[in-house]
């Protein structure tokens, strides 16, 4: 099995997003708030057990080189069939979103504790994911992971 470091999500503050759970909501004696009907009134929280996130392969090992090497063939590929001044065209941030969409792709190897659609982290899927306008915020955080450098592995923890 490939090393790989959980990359954890963050919200708009900056802070570890975490799966929401119901909870009875207490008052101040640490008793449960009931509604009209009898019923404890419920609020969500954060399960701080169930951090959200995604598993990415680990810099360094062959499976982050094939992502590359890959991602580095599907550039040459694609610049072969452009002509010069679509490949001059190309060569701003919709070129560097692209490979970084598909680079990050190729390295998710989990979703923690969130699905896509109702699937798991296959590479048609986390493609969608990273394309998709409503997940923009999460899916620049992955592509922001996809580095080589040091700042990889202190973003999450890592594993064999």
């Amino acid at each position: 099995m490939a090393a790989t470091a959980f990359i954890p999500f963050h919200d708009w503050e900056g802070q570890p997003a975490y799966v929401q759970k119901k909870v009875p909501k207490l008052d101040d004696g640490g008793k449960p708030v009931l509604d009209d009907a009898g019923e404890p009134v419920l609020v969500e929280v954060d399960d701080l057990d169930k951090p959200i996130g995604v598993r990415m392969v680990a810099p360094g090992t062959k499976e982050h080189r094939a992502a590359e090497d890959a991602v580095t063939k599907l550039a040459r590929q694609r610049a072969e069939k452009m002509s010069k001044k679509e490949r001059e065209e190309a060569s701003g941030p919709s070129m560097f979103l692209w490979l970084g969409t598909e680079k990050a792709a190729r390295m998710v190897t989990e979703f923690v504790n969130f699905d896509y659609q109702g699937k798991g982290a296959s590479l048609e899927n986390t493609l969608a994911f990273l394309s998709d306008p409503e997940w923009h915020f999460l899916a620049n955080q992955v592509r922001g992971a996809t580095g080589s450098d040091e700042r990889f592995l202190k973003k999450g923890s890592a594993n064999s």
